[in-house]
């Protein structure tokens, strides 16, 4: 349509250069991607939560067992036992959904809260959809 031989042979290589373009923009994006993975897989992505009254005289529930997981439910359980005169702190390493030292009842429960969120979560869609 109005156009010579010089000046197709112009749009067909500008055409060339937009793919060669794209095509680098794409494996950029691809090693981009694969990196934002891996960092993920590191992340905590998981997230169970307990508050509790670790004394009787306490009330609030004040005190809580906290589980942090990475999709291979690795990480950590920290719970904090709070009382009139003091809050302790304690730390207990998670390994693939299982802890070497003896986990208390919250504790316990946190870590299924955690490991099991994402399952709840499809199960109160499922609910919601019926």
């Amino acid at each position: 349509k109005g156009k010579d031989g010089k000046s197709l042979e112009q749009s067909l290589k500008d055409k060339f250069e937009e793919a060669e373009a794209v095509l680098k923009f794409t494996k950029q994006n691809r090693t981009e991607i694969r990196e934002l993975n891996r960092k993920l897989e590191t992340n905590y992505q998981k997230v169970g939560i307990v508050k509790y009254d670790a004394f009787n005289e306490m009330g609030g529930k004040l005190s809580f067992a906290l589980a942090l997981l990475d999709q291979d439910n690795s990480g950590v359980i920290l719970n904090a036992v709070h009382s009139r005169d003091n809050c302790f702190l304690y730390l207990k390493e998670i390994v693939k959904g299982e802890s070497y030292v003896e986990l208390a009842e919250e504790e316990a429960e946190a870590l299924d809260k955690a490991i099991f969120h994402d399952i709840e979560k499809i199960e109160k869609s499922e609910i919601i959809e019926k």
